[in-house]
């Protein structure tokens, strides 16, 4: 932020978007060009605010924070390129008007029917995927019913997608889920002169603690931790009890965006 504090005005000068997601994209190399983008993007058209409304904001936000449940959400991992279809709760089935297919219309993504077919169908506009139960395997079709096919590409007009060069696995939770990735087994590196590893090839910040070993990882700026990927018991960390070496990242380094989620940094 660019503080003018005779006007009491703020102007929003740099944004680093760590996160984003989008059901069609799935290329870690693409959604890096998209993160790229957006945070370039963003601060040229936000407007100057107030410096006294942003603490007001702020303090209201840590009030509701403290309301807020702690329990970790269904963390799963994968060492292959995947996409998390979101359902929330189980599927509810509406019919799609004049169509003959129904969808499930408590996701993001379309996840139909043909009536009250057992096969069921999970589409974009570049892959389509199907499957006899929703949370069951999904396995990748060159069959969808071109009426289908059809409708999707009415309501996603105009919205190319590009065909991933590997397809990705499909993964469906029907409750709050986060999926960590990488690509292959986990590559670790240290952050020079402390006792903390990541790992390199994720697009997720996930680190290690050497003396604990334990995995720790951020989401939606809250930290998890658990001694395995794999098989996570994964629980809650506040960042005060976060290992002390988390503090002494140094900016410019490969992990400081981290630095904002973790207490007794300058960022934070």
């Amino acid at each position: 932020l660019e503080v003018d504090r005779d006007s009491r005005m703020a102007t929003l000068s740099m944004l680093n978007v760590t996160d984003a997601r989008f059901p069609s994209l799935t290329d870690p190399e693409r959604l890096a060009e998209v993160k790229a983008f957006l945070s370039a993007e963003i601060p040229k058209h936000v407007a100057p605010f107030s410096i006294d409304r942003l603490i007001a904001s702020l303090d209201d936000g840590k009030a509701e924070d403290a309301n807020y449940s702690t329990a970790p959400p269904n963390i799963l991992y994968r060492d292959r390129p995947s996409v998390l279809v979101l359902i929330d709760g189980d599927p509810i089935w509406e019919a799609m008007e004049d169509s003959g297919y129904e969808r499930v219309v408590n996701s993001p993504f379309l996840l139909a029917r043909k009536g009250k077919s057992n096969t069921l169908y999970l589409g974009s506009q570049s892959l389509w995927y199907t499957a006899t139960d929703v949370k069951g395997l999904w396995t990748l079709t060159d069959k969808a019913p071109q009426d289908l096919q059809k409708l999707l590409a009415q309501a996603e007009e105009g919205q190319a997608v590009e065909k991933p060069e590997t397809p990705p696995e499909v993964v469906v939770s029907t409750k709050p889920a986060e999926l960590l990735q990488t690509e292959g087994k986990p590559e670790l590196k240290t952050v020079e002169g402390l006792g903390i590893l990541y790992v390199a090839n994720s697009p997720n910040d996930i680190l290690m603690d050497i003396n604990g070993q334990a995995y720790y990882v951020l989401l939606s700026g809250r930290w998890y931790s658990a001694k395995s990927l794999e098989a996570g018991d994964w629980s809650y960390v506040s960042s005060e009890k976060l290992p002390a070496d988390f503090a002494q990242i140094p900016e410019g380094s490969d992990k400081d965006v981290v630095l904002a989620s973790v207490a007794g940094t300058q960022a934070a």
